[in-house]
């Protein structure tokens, strides 16, 4: 009798039940050699996460308590200022009785209601707190807005642009803190564009302005807390002021990444920043504020169409479509309507062009930016009309002008291009957390 016959020693009227028994027992061992085998491809897949995304927020929380107990605390958030769980960073502190004595709201206002360029008053919340503006007559939290408080916590979800001011008032912020000598927390966030694109030209000097507060191109590849980083050091070099930064970094998180990839549900960070879409479009789409081509304010879908009275969408839409694969352009039609607040094109008039709709986030938005300009100007050149003193700025140089007027070839521009990003890749290399 062989050892491993086990059907020999047992009454027959079992044997059928062992049978059943010793095959169970068998797919059992297969099944969990396959997952011991199979498991590295499925890590590698992301099917089973390795571990669970943090944002800096909840690191804060979970894991740094102690940089805030005890301690008078000033915010500068807004309403996007959430955990994953769509919780108030304000409330959740405020549950954990840590000291909030003010905050600090930039462009947009707290409630994120505030219209672009529109200076935003002072007020207070539900509960009491102080809600202090920097974005009207002053950019900054003044010294006497920084008394009485030990620590300034920066949590903003900004769209990794540039021209895109909550990180203008994120530096004008350290600057202030250090001349307080006190001490600011920034809670890293994930960059939209995700934290590898370098698009545009690094901001030349002569051009810095609120929507050019540091030399770095359009799309820089840094997470916010990296970004503060670098803000240290030139703040260090250029002003003398040491800031007494801490990042708190997020956890599991891989910079190639794009944010829908963790956080599959966009909070809306600005009044015309209402979609991811809208949000990776932004960086290109925003070279038309410049224009008499209208960027879609007004409508449902800013920074997602542009148009005017005078376009014809059936020639331009051929040359878009054959230059730009990762994108999908619709013939649309739409009214701009009228803002109490701020200027809009055409408001009340019928507008002609093409939405956009982007096939893969992997795109370059700031050469469509220009490219489209280029077209436009070619195709329009008595209907369109440019503000170059504002596209400089908000291009960083004049380059972008230069190119527009026949001045330096498209060869010449993608070179500069080019040079500027592997120049600024070195440059952004030391401030890497990821």
């Amino acid at each position: 009798m062989k050892a491993t016959d086990l059907t020999n020693i047992i009454p027959n009227t079992d044997k059928k039940r062992v049978k059943f028994r010793r095959l169970s027992f068998t797919k059992k061992v297969l099944s969990s050699l396959r997952k011991i085998f199979l498991l590295p491809v499925l890590l590698s897949m992301n099917i089973f996460p390795q571990s669970r995304f943090m944002l800096g927020n909840e690191n804060l929380i979970s894991n740094h308590k102690n940089l805030v107990e005890n301690k008078k605390i000033a915010l500068l958030i807004n309403n996007a200022s959430l955990l994953q769980s769509n919780t108030p960073l304000l409330a959740t502190l405020l549950k954990q009785n840590v000291n909030i004595v003010k905050i600090f709201t930039p462009e947009h206002g707290f409630s994120l209601n505030e219209a672009p360029g529109e200076a935003v008053k002072n007020s207070v919340t539900a509960n009491s707190i102080p809600i202090i503006s920097i974005y009207g007559k002053k950019k900054a939290p003044t010294q006497a807005d920084l008394q009485n408080v030990d620590v300034v916590i920066y949590d903003i979800q900004d769209v990794g642009a540039r021209f895109y001011t909550y990180i203008s008032s994120l530096k004008l912020t350290m600057k202030a803190v250090a001349r307080a000598n006190i001490k600011i927390i920034v809670l890293d966030r994930p960059n939209p564009q995700n934290g590898e694109k370098i698009e545009g030209e690094i901001l030349k000097p002569g051009f810095s302005s609120f929507v050019g507060i540091s030399p770095i191109p359009i799309l820089y590849g840094l997470t916010i807390g990296e970004l503060a980083k670098l803000f240290k050091d030139e703040i260090l070099n250029k002003d003398n002021l040491n800031v007494d930064l801490t990042v708190i970094p997020m956890l599991n998180y891989d910079r190639t990444k794009f944010y829908d990839y963790y956080l599959p549900k966009w909070v809306v960070t600005s009044p015309n920043i209402r979609t991811y879409q809208a949000a990776l479009l932004y960086p290109g789409l925003c070279f038309l504020e410049a224009t008499n081509i209208s960027e879609g304010r007004g409508t449902d879908l800013p920074f997602m169409q542009f148009g005017a009275p005078f376009i014809n969408p059936d020639s331009l839409i051929t040359t878009l479509a054959e230059k730009f694969r990762n994108l999908k352009f619709t013939r649309i039609k739409f009214i701009p309507s009228a803002s109490p607040n701020y200027s809009i094109k055409y408001a009340g008039k019928l507008c002609v062009g093409l939405k956009v709709k982007i096939l893969n986030n992997n795109f370059n938005s700031v050469w469509f930016g220009i490219r489209l300009l280029k077209i436009l100007k070619e195709k329009y050149p008595d209907e369109v009309k440019i503000k170059y003193d504002w596209l400089n700025k908000l291009y960083g140089n004049d380059d972008l002008e230069k190119y527009l007027k026949n001045e330096i070839s498209e060869k010449k521009l993608q070179g500069i291009l080019q040079e500027n990003r592997e120049r600024f890749r070195r440059i952004r290399s030391k401030y890497l957390l990821y």
